[in-house]
């Protein structure tokens, strides 16, 4: 894109501040009286600003490079920004735009999802086990995926000593411009009303994933009216999260970053005459309830699959099921789950309510028909409380003894009742307690109770002290200790005793090096079965993760070790890395060595290829990605060098490579009285402007379509020449640029 210059911009000055420190007038625009500000000038002309002020300065947010670090301050470079410095007054102009805050923060696309491309995924994970006096045993696991621009599928097989077992095998197909997905294969019923089951077949319904950008339970919305233009503060739970400028008139404030639960938000408006007004609202949001008029539906269809992994593995009875959720406002939800098989089908509801005052309440209820149990029902509630300090939920539901769900006996468990309680006593104590009652139908029923002190009393220190009631066992308590150490070490100690009054301790020492893959695991253990001890090696890196570990014990010694890697590939080329989800993206920087940033942080160079694999990313959430400008030859310099992108499900690729008519070639010129062009000469071609002015030493850098063609330059003191026909073939040559009269 095409640099233009400001016409406030002075160019009346012919003299240049030299290189180091230099302070300087900063000016925005013509009527900016301007504030004072130091610069670093390089060698070559080149102007650097304080990282911590850029955006201050610019109104624009900070690249994502690299910065130079110099004069014990970092510092960035100001290419992206058009700039001019004015040697006689010592200012620096600025073509930045001071940024505009705005009222309504509603959440928005800020990139469009890249369209999945031709790829492929092979993830490996493998463990082996070699113990005295007896055989070794290899595991492995394969994960094949393969992208298309219809959709994602992929396989997993299981490869054991006794034979190799196919898990499941599933193809998706993303339909973005609805917000939905279907799904061919082996996959889980899910919903939230009934437990899932394996089924194979297709499924079709929403998608929440594809937008992580909107919340999809409600959030707290607070209106005021401000009478003059004001400035808006807004508090959650006492902290600032969102400031605002007003203007007169009715307004509304949605926060988008809310605890789960119970909390309170604040306004705070000042107005230009000083004033300040208060507006305060408690809330209560939970992630279970939908959005005033979100649907969440799915319908699946297939057949019911029983003994996955195992010599059993088979499909059998029909199966289909359908789940729909609406949220009536953003206090009131209400869903509904149907499934049907032959012999068996069944229906089920629910209701969610928010209150400020009592939480979040659940009502439930269901009907079944089953040939041969004949007609049942369950009913149920549940109550949840929840706040930065404290959290209870008590939840109880019973079944009549025919009432039949899919892949469950009829009746089996009549009434289950559960208790859960959290704490927070003082800022480093937290306690807990819980408790479940089953009454099964089936076999005896289970009780269980718990209870936990946790503390944190120094730093780098934990402490839990915890007693769990097991069915027909009794009491156990154990204490567990952890405390960080220096350079990267850290020592724990479990200790354990029975309802037997046994006791057994376990030591582990770890330790993991600074910016180091590898880390080190010694354990120590004894019980009543004797001592135990383990030495391990751990690494996580680049290529993926390992281990090995030996391990010696009552019943002898052995050797156990674990990998985990993967493969990517795409046409022309082929990556070795760690292991891959569902989405990964290819960058192609058309150059070897490039850096790349993702989120502000080094992913690594591109190969000599010129290209990079981008791996730990979910599909559909926003990724920031960036270019190392200093590793860019002039030549290749793209008009953007970053872009927030959506990875799609499966393999993308973003391309950065310059089209070849639009690559710049370097030339030298002269002034026809014989001088060198000036450093930050304007080149024009038909009124269209080069992306770079004229550098040092009378360089020119211009697209190569430009060759041969003539040029118009406007010199830094306003003068114009012309350059009649430039070189097409060999940029060595010199041209002279003539004065204009």
């Amino acid at each position: 894109m095409a640099t233009v210059l400001p016409e406030w911009f002075e160019h009346d000055c012919h003299g240049s501040l030299g290189s180091g420190l230099q302070l300087v007038e900063i000016q925005r625009h013509a009527e900016d009286s301007g504030l004072n500000g130091r610069i670093l000038i390089d060698a070559n002309g080149r102007i650097w600003i304080p990282a911590d002020t850029y955006q201050d300065w610019t109104g624009q947010p900070a690249p994502t490079i690299a910065p130079r670090l110099g004069e014990g301050e970092r510092w960035l470079p100001l290419d992206a920004i058009p700039h001019h410095v004015d040697a006689c007054r010592a200012r620096l102009q600025l073509a930045g735009r001071l940024p505009v805050q705005r009222l309504a923060q509603a959440p928005q696309a800020t990139a469009s999802s890249l369209p999945a491309a031709t790829g492929a995924v092979l993830n490996l994970d493998l463990a082996g086990y070699a113990a005295s006096g007896g055989s070794p045993q290899l595991h492995a696991l394969s994960e094949l995926g393969i992208s298309t621009g219809m959709g994602y599928w992929r396989t997993r097989q299981l490869f054991q000593p006794d034979g190799s077992h196919r898990l499941d095998s599933q193809f998706r197909h993303d339909i973005l411009t609805r917000g939905e997905t279907v799904v061919l294969g082996d996959q889980l019923s899910g919903g939230s009303l009934a437990d899932s089951v394996v089924f194979g077949g297709i499924s079709w319904g929403s998608d929440f994933s594809q937008r992580p950008e909107l919340p999809r339970y409600p959030l707290p919305l607070l209106s005021g009216d401000a009478v003059l233009s004001s400035v808006a503060e807004l508090y959650v739970d006492g902290q600032l999260r969102q400031r605002d400028r007003l203007a007169p008139g009715p307004y509304q404030m949605e926060p988008l970053l809310i605890p789960q639960g119970f909390g309170r938000i604040d306004v705070i408006t000042h107005d230009a005459l000083g004033r300040e007004t208060r507006l305060s609202q408690p809330f209560y949001t939970s992630s279970s309830l939908l959005r005033a008029g979100l649907d969440d539906y799915r319908i699946n269809a297939g057949w019911l699959r029983h003994g996955m992994g195992s010599d059993n593995d088979h499909y059998a009875e029909g199966y289909a099921s359908g789940d729909w959720r609406r949220g009536l406002n953003d206090q009131l939800t209400v869903g509904t789950h149907a499934d049907a098989m032959a012999g068996r089908q069944g229906l089920q509801g629910e209701i969610l309510a928010s209150a400020t005052s009592t939480g979040l309440s659940r009502l439930t209820g269901g009907v079944s028909r089953d040939d041969q149990a004949g007609g049942g029902y369950q009913i149920g509630a549940s109550q949840e409380w929840q706040s930065r300090d404290l959290s209870l939920q008590g939840s109880w539901r019973h079944a009549s003894s025919a009432f039949a769900e899919p892949g469950r006996e009829p009746g089996a468990i009549a009434t289950c009742t559960s208790f859960q309680a959290g704490l927070n006593l003082t800022p480093g104590v937290q306690a807990s307690a819980g408790w479940l009652r089953e009454q099964r139908r089936d076999r005896d029923s289970l009780e269980l109770r718990n209870l936990a002190l946790q503390f944190h009393l120094f730093s780098g220190s934990q402490w839990v002290i915890s007693a769990t009631q097991v069915p027909g066992t009794g009491w156990t308590h154990s204490l567990s200790l952890f405390q960080a150490l220096p350079g990267r070490q850290s020592l724990a100690l479990q200790l354990q005793q029975d309802s037997d009054g046994e006791l057994a301790g376990q030591l582990q020492w770890a330790w993991q090096p600074d910016e180091h893959p590898w880390s080190l695991r010694a354990d120590l253990a004894d019980d009543t079965r004797g001592s135990a001890s383990r030495i391990g090696a751990f690494y996580n890196g680049e290529y993926g993760a390992g281990s090995v570990g030996v391990n010696d014990n009552p019943d002898g010694r052995s050797l156990q070790g674990s990998l985990s890697t993967g493969l990517a590939w795409v046409p022309g080329n082929l990556f070795w890395s760690r292991r891959l989800n569902d989405s990964f993206i290819v960058v192609d920087a058309g150059e070897p060595g490039i850096t790349l940033y993702r989120n502000n942080q080094i992913v690594g160079r591109t190969d000599s290829h010129g290209q990079l694999l981008v791996s730990d990313l979910q599909p559909y959430h926003p990724a920031l990605l960036a270019l190392g400008l200093d590793d860019l030859s002039l030549d290749a310099q793209p008009a953007s060098l970053e872009q927030t992108v959506r990875p799609p499900r499966g393999a993308g690729r973003v391309d950065w490579r310059q089209p070849s008519g639009s690559r710049l070639n370097a030339w030298h010129a002269r002034l026809d009285g014989g001088s060198l062009l000036p450093a930050g000469s304007l080149i024009r071609h038909n009124d269209e402007s080069a992306d770079l002015p004229s550098g040092q030493d009378g360089l020119l850098y211009i697209p190569a379509a430009w060759a041969g063609a003539t040029l118009d330059i406007t010199l830094p003191d306003g003068r114009r020449c012309h350059i009649g026909t430039l070189p097409a073939d060999d940029p060595a040559t010199e041209a002279t640029c003539v004065l204009q009269p």
